[in-house]
């Protein structure tokens, strides 16, 4: 997947979880810059793993800290296997 495709997409997921179209950066943190609660981020995995058909682990908000650092996780992630 192309980065700059896939941070697009995430900034939609984002603007539609924060509510409102601010400009977001690779550098934003979800909790500091953008506000997030732990709901927020568990609302936002679901949605992100939806949308890119990939697995997020549950423990990745522990390292999953910035926009930029979701774009490359989600750029690196193999598609989940259907069976």
């Amino acid at each position: 997947m192309e980065e700059k495709s896939v941070f697009n997409r995430v900034v939609g997921i984002v603007h539609q979880q924060i509510g409102d179209d601010r400009e977001i950066t690779r550098e934003m943190k979800f909790k500091y810059d953008l506000g997030f609660d732990s709901l927020d981020v568990i609302e936002m995995t679901i949605e992100i793993e939806e949308d890119f058909d990939i697995d997020i682990p549950r423990d990745a908000d522990e390292k999953i800290l910035t926009v930029g650092a979701l774009v490359d996780y989600i750029t690196n992630s193999p598609p989940i296997e259907k069976v």
